[in-house]
């Protein structure tokens, strides 16, 4: 009988184990097409958010060749955490075609 509990209880942990694991694949798999763009657009504000103070800080030293390589970075950092982003997002549903 002892067994019986012993086996039963570990397998409630790895049972339990399993379902919180998969929580997080089943939530990524559900993104709402409509909403995943903007998030991923507020994401990539955000990184330029971060980007883009240094920048300012060179233009406002007189420093423009530096202000400029600065937002062109800020640019492609931009570019590539909106085109990564994207890319899990999933496709929206057309209408189907209404027939006249």
């Amino acid at each position: 009988m002892s067994r019986v509990k012993k086996a039963s209880g570990w397998w409630a942990v790895v049972l339990a184990g399993g379902v919180l694991l998969g929580l997080p694949a089943a939530a990524a798999e559900k993104k709402d097409p409509i909403e995943c763009k903007p998030a991923c657009q507020r994401k990539a504000n955000a990184v330029v958010s971060a980007c883009a103070p240094p920048c300012g800080k060179a233009r406002a030293a007189g420093k423009q060749e530096e202000a400029l390589q600065c937002m062109q970075r800020c640019s492609e950092k931009y570019q590539s955490t909106l085109t990564s982003c994207e890319k899990g997002c999933p496709a929206e549903k057309k209408a189907p075609e209404q027939i006249h």
